[in-house]
C-alpha cells in the first residue's frame, strides 16, 4: 500500500541572535571600523533532528550563542559571515545559555562569496551508528535559478530509520541511491507542473513508497531544498515525512 501526503513547510525560528551583526570572533561588529572589506560567506541552518527528550536547541558559534530556540524542522534565511576563518558549530540544550551544554560540534571553513546549507540531524538517542547530533553542510547553495521559468531542487536524506533512499518528481530523477546524511550531488533543474514526489527505498525490502503532493508548478523561478525528515515507524509529529525549505526560511 502507498501513503499518499503533503510535503510539510518548517517555520522560522522565532528567536534568532542579531546574526547580521554578530562577529564569529566573539565580539559585536561596529567597536572598530575595519581596515579593509571583510570577505563574506552566506549560510542558511536548517533544524533536521527529531530530538526525543529535547524539543529545542540553541546554537552556538564560535563559543557565542547565535540561534535560539532552534526548533525541529524549522530553518532561518541565510545570514552573512565573515570567510576565509574557521567556523566553529555547537549545538546545546535549549535554554541554557551556557557554552558547557554543547554536545555536538564541527566546524567547516568559508569560503569568500560561496553559500552553504547547512542541516542538524540525527538524534541525540538511537542506534549506535546513528544515535548522535551530526552537522552537515553543502555548497554551493543557489538562492536563485539561471533559468526563470524553472525550479532548481536538492535533496537531503536526513531520515534516521530508513535505508538509502530515492526521489524521483514526475519523470525526473532529484537523486539516486543516497544515504543517511548525505546530500544529492547537485541541484536538478524541472519545469515546474503539476507532479508528485516519489520517495521509494533502494531495497525494495525497505518499506513501501511514499507519494507526496506539493504545488510544484507555483514554483518557477524558485530554489529549494527537499529533506527526507522524521522516522518510517511513527507518527505525528516525528513520523517521516519530506520538508520544502526555501531560501528566505519558509
Amino acid at each position: 500500500k502507498e501513503d499518499s501526503s503533503t510535503i510539510g513547510t518548517p517555520f522560522s525560528p522565532n528567536f534568532l541572535v542579531d546574526i547580521d551583526n554578530f562577529d564569529i570572533k566573539g565580539s559585536d561588529k561596529g567597536t572598530e571600523a575595519p581596515s579593509k572589506p571583510v570577505p563574506k560567506a552566506e549560510v542558511q541552518f536548517i533544524n533536521n533532528s527529531p530530538f526525543q527528550s529535547l524539543e529545542n536547541v540553541d546554537v552556538f558559534i564560535n563559543g557565542k550563542l547565535a540561534i535560539v530556540n532552534f526548533t525541529y524542522q524549522t530553518a532561518t534565511p541565510f545570514f552573512e559571515f565573515p570567510a576565509e576563518e574557521k567556523l566553529s558549530i555547537g549545538i546545546a540544550q535549549a535554554d541554557n545559555s551556557s557554552i558547557n551544554t554543547i554536545f555536538a560540534t564541527r566546524s567547516i571553513s568559508l569560503e569568500e562569496n560561496e553559500k552553504y546549507i547547512i542541516v542538524i540531524s540525527g538524534t541525540e538517542e538511537g542506534p549506535q551508528s546513528k544515535g548522535v547530533i551530526t552537522v552537515h553542510e553543502y555548497a554551493p547553495a543557489k538562492t536563485f535559478t539561471t533559468d526563470p521559468k524553472e525550479l532548481e531542487i536538492l535533496s537531503f536524506h536526513g531520515a534516521l530509520d530508513t535505508p538509502a533512499l530515492s526521489f524521483q518528481l514526475g519523470n525526473t530523477t532529484l537523486a539516486n541511491n543516497f544515504s543517511f546524511g548525505t546530500f544529492s550531488e547537485e541541484y536538478i533543474p524541472v519545469t515546474p507542473e503539476e507532479a508528485t514526489l516519489e520517495v521509494f527505498p533502494v531495497n525494495p525490502s525497505g518499506f513501501n513508497p511514499v507519494k507526496f503532493s506539493a504545488p510544484f508548478s507555483e514554483l518557477a523561478g524558485n530554489t529549494m531544498i527537499l529533506l527526507a525528515s522524521g522516522f518510517i515507524g511513527s507518527e505525528g509529529d516525528k513520523g517521516f515525512t519530506v520538508l520544502g525549505v526555501f531560501p528566505d526560511g519558509s
